[in-house]
């Protein structure tokens, strides 16, 4: 059995967020050195997620539409509008 099959998912993901708590660079490589030690394919796979993490930015920080161009849509969901003339 290969080492990388030992580790099971939430372990792996368990590094995985340990890991980006460090600062990129040598203390996160510090890190990842002694929690795979004996394991090159976690080492692999962690790095990639990693690199895939970080290269995501923050896009979800900003919403995708402004308040006013919500401000149309805004009780349309709830029933009847009071602004809303309706057919008697």
């Amino acid at each position: 059995m290969k080492p990388s099959e030992t580790v099971s998912g939430s372990a792996e993901r368990q590094l995985f967020f340990q890991a980006l708590e460090k600062r990129a660079g040598k203390e996160r490589a510090a890190f990842l050195d002694v929690a795979c030690a004996n394991d090159p394919d976690l080492r692999r796979r962690l790095e990639a997620l990693l690199q895939k993490f970080e290269t995501l930015g923050t896009f979800l920080d900003e919403p995708a539409v402004s308040a006013p161009e919500l401000a149309p849509l805004r009780g349309c969901c709830r029933g009847p509008r009071a602004d809303v003339q309706r057919e008697p």
